[in-house]
């Protein structure tokens, strides 16, 4: 029920309708996953906004001018934050194909929409970046990024690799670092 709540005031008067002609016939958890779906793809983020990578920026000068524009970023920090607001707006394509080819899995699309179930990202912080600029070919970027998984708090310390191939960065793997 908190979900619903939670979705339901997020939601304009019109995406509700739609929830609850939607919800006949289905169940609660049926009813707060449509929700969240019309709330994830019926609401915009405003390009006013900050941008959900922590730069600073507005979201209109930042990770917006990634998506499906000739727009490339231009070092391996900026692919690495777009990525993150990528995954925060649950951009599939888009993590799919920043994601070096040599390193992605066969099934890697249907990976990454699976893994936004559940998922609330709440922040991200740059720890340290090495090389990555944009003269350079290859770079790695250390972060953590806070979320919640399932309503469980959790934050992922990675430090992920970046490759730049004929102008663009790619996303090649990243090492798991432990919080001890």
């Amino acid at each position: 029920m908190t979900l619903f709540i939670r979705y339901s005031k997020a939601l304009t008067d019109k995406q509700l309708k739609r929830c609850l002609v939607a919800m006949i016939g289905t169940s609660e958890h049926g009813f707060v996953t449509i929700c969240r779906f019309l709330f994830k793809t019926l609401s915009t983020m405003k390009k006013s906004d900050l941008c959900p990578c922590g730069s600073g920026q507005s979201y209109g000068n930042c990770c917006n001018q990634f998506w499906g524009s000739s727009v490339l970023p231009a070092t391996a920090e900026q692919l690495m934050r777009s990525r993150y607001t990528a995954f925060v707006l649950e951009k599939a394509h888009y993590l799919n194909d920043t994601h070096h080819p040599q390193y992605r899995a066969a099934d890697e699309l249907k990976n990454i929409k699976a893994s936004f179930r559940g998922m609330n990202w709440l922040g991200l912080t740059i720890v340290a970046t090495e090389l990555g600029g944009v003269n350079d070919d290859e770079g790695v970027v250390e972060f953590i990024a806070q979320f919640k998984h399932l309503a469980k708090p959790d934050a992922l310390h990675e430090r992920s690799r970046f490759r730049k191939e004929q102008g663009q960065w790619f996303y090649l793997h990243g090492d798991v670092l432990s919080e001890d």
